[in-house]
C-alpha cells in the first residue's frame, strides 16, 4: 500500500511539474510571436521577423528567446534576438531586447547592442538599416 501511495504522489507531481512547465513554455512563445508580428515604426509596415530576417541576409542566423521578467508579474517577460552574419569578411551580431506584457501585448526594445557593444536605439537601427539595404 505504501508504495502505491509513494508512486501516485510521485506520478501528481511530475504530471504538476510537467505542465507548469508547459505553461511557462507556452507563454514564452506567445511573447517571442507578439514581437515577431509587431510592426518595427522604423520600416513603414513592415513586422519585426520580416525586417530581421532582411538584416540577417542570405548567410546570417536568427535565433530568438524568452524568459519570464524578474518578478511577481506571470505575464511579463523578455524577448531576445540574436543576429550573426557574415559581413565584410567578418562575423558581426547584433542582439536586441523587449519587455513585454503578454497580456495587453505592450512592448518596448530595453536593450540593442552590436558586437557586444551596447548602443542606443537610434544608432543600432541606423547600423542594421544600413545591413539590410546591403543585402
Amino acid at each position: 500500500m505504501k508504495k502505491w501511495v509513494t508512486i501516485l504522489l510521485s506520478s501528481v507531481l511530475l504530471i504538476a511539474f510537467l505542465s507548469f512547465s508547459c505553461k511557462g513554455q507556452a507563454e514564452n512563445d506567445r511573447a517571442i510571436e507578439i514581437i515577431k508580428e509587431f510592426v518595427t515604426g522604423w520600416e513603414g509596415n513592415i513586422t519585426w521577423e520580416k525586417f530581421l530576417t532582411n538584416v540577417a541576409g542570405l548567410e546570417g542566423n536568427i535565433s530568438w528567446k524568452a524568459v519570464p521578467l524578474n518578478g511577481n508579474n506571470s505575464q511579463l517577460r523578455v524577448v531576445e534576438v540574436n543576429i550573426i552574419k557574415n559581413r565584410n569578411g567578418r562575423a558581426n551580431s547584433v542582439k536586441i531586447q523587449w519587455q513585454v506584457n503578454i497580456e495587453t501585448q505592450f512592448n518596448k526594445i530595453s536593450y540593442f547592442d552590436i558586437n557586444g557593444i551596447p548602443q542606443s536605439l537610434q544608432s543600432g537601427m541606423d547600423e542594421i538599416e544600413i545591413w539590410s539595404i546591403e543585402n
